[in-house]
């Protein structure tokens, strides 16, 4: 009988490892994606209407290409997998007649077809407006889907 070497051993390990975590990153993304969707303001209506008979959170984000969009969007798509009970929408901002870079972007949360949150140039909300972080978006997340 063949047996194998710990070095065989240690190296399957470590692949499996190295599998394991590829396809949780994987995961993630893939909910990501399912949870975050482009729209168009006629779409993203529907969707508020059709989900009002459910517990499910709507987040618009009203965005366009300036940075602070950028950042804020970037650190939202990293949250998603963690409310599962959120259909995350993107509407170009200037699509909904917003185009004063002074109020964008925007996020509106909605539940049981109901505007709950409106935070227009929502990252004047962060302690630093063009420095916030992973984190001060998860808090300010946590604070207005639950």
């Amino acid at each position: 009988m063949f047996s194998k070497s710990d070095n065989e051993s240690d190296s399957e390990s470590d692949s499996d490892s190295d599998l394991e975590e590829i396809l949780n990153e994987y995961r993630t993304q893939r909910m990501a994606e399912l949870n975050m969707r482009d729209t168009t303001p006629t779409e993203y209506v529907e969707i508020v209407d059709a989900q009002a008979a459910t517990d499910t959170y709507i987040a618009v984000l009203l965005v366009d290409g300036c940075a602070a969009s950028q950042r804020l969007e970037k650190f939202i798509r990293a949250e998603v997998g963690s409310f599962l009970n959120t259909l995350f929408l993107r509407v170009p901002a200037r699509d909904c007649g917003f185009t004063d870079p002074h109020v964008i972007p925007i996020i509106l949360v909605y539940r049981h077809g109901e505007l709950k949150h409106n935070l227009v140039r929502v990252v004047g909300q962060f302690s630093d407006s063009h420095d916030f972080g992973q984190h001060d978006v998860a808090q300010l997340l946590g604070r207005v889907l639950s």
